[in-house]
């Protein structure tokens, strides 16, 4: 991402009851985890405008690292009236657009699920293959912990893991990954044994190489994809996409992404 595009209030701009001389600065943040306020974790831009504009903003980000979380931060000076409001938020990039990974918040099954289903609208500002171009994946995985010996080689060591060859997978850390590693980024496991295995970003392809051991606790779930179909526009030109997966064979959890 290059660019944010932020919108306020189409009513009452930044911010409840404000003034021309109210000031609202406008943050992009990004953090690895969910913060717990928004101004914790990493500025990548900032602007200000006038708390009763109604016009947008556009805030050039520092895209040198890649964040799981990313946010819009807004701080109003010159009141006490701090109710603020953003009604959309647009990334952009000035070169050839990237693969991108959404990953959803995780929340728990009542019981251990044995398919899934997604439901989404999408939009399309191009030709878009489903299920190529744009795919759908879901996990119950509860995850296995996993660590690796850099200086060794490329694997990642779980004692009887239940993971298979050319199985999907993502990887998370509760501090740093091991570098080589990303998270939300979809792997493929590779020449895995009884207690380890090895990742790679194409089927049967080479193993990614780990420089460090990172630091913390790592992590790695197993995902399935879903099978995406057009159920026709809810308006012209935007989609309705559903799908259903069968995740029984994934190892046993109630934890849904």
């Amino acid at each position: 991402m290059f660019d944010a595009k932020v919108y306020p209030s189409n009513n009452s701009g930044w911010t409840q009851s404000a003034g021309a001389s109210e000031t609202a600065t406008i943050q992009i943040r990004g953090h690895s985890a969910a913060p717990s306020s928004g101004a914790e974790g990493t500025l990548l831009g900032s602007t200000t405008a006038t708390g009763n504009s109604t016009a947008s903003v556009t805030i050039t980000l520092d895209n040198s690292t890649a964040w799981r979380y990313v946010w819009v931060y807004i701080s109003i000076s010159g009141s006490t009236d701090h109710d603020c409001y953003v009604a959309e938020v647009e990334f952009t990039e000035t070169t050839a657009v990237k693969d991108m990974t959404l990953v959803s918040n995780a929340f728990t099954a009542v019981a251990t699920p044995t398919d899934a289903r997604m439901v989404m609208f999408e939009q399309d500002v191009d030709a878009v293959t489903l299920n190529t171009d744009l795919k759908a994946w879901a996990s119950r995985d509860d995850g296995q912990t996993f660590t690796t010996d850099f200086g060794t080689d490329e694997k990642l060591d779980i004692t009887a893991h239940t993971f298979a060859n050319d199985d999907r997978i993502t990887v998370s850390s509760t501090t740093t990954l091991p570098a080589g590693l990303s998270e939300g980024m979809l792997y493929y496991v590779v020449n895995k044994t009884a207690n380890d295995f090895e990742l790679s970003l194409t089927s049967g392809g080479a193993a990614v190489d780990i420089t460090d051991d990172g630091s913390g606790t790592h992590t790695a779930f197993k995902w399935t994809q879903i099978t995406l179909a057009d159920e026709g526009d809810y308006e012209t030109g935007r989609r309705i996409l559903a799908g259903s997966a069968d995740i029984s064979g994934q190892p046993t959890g109630t934890d849904m992404k």
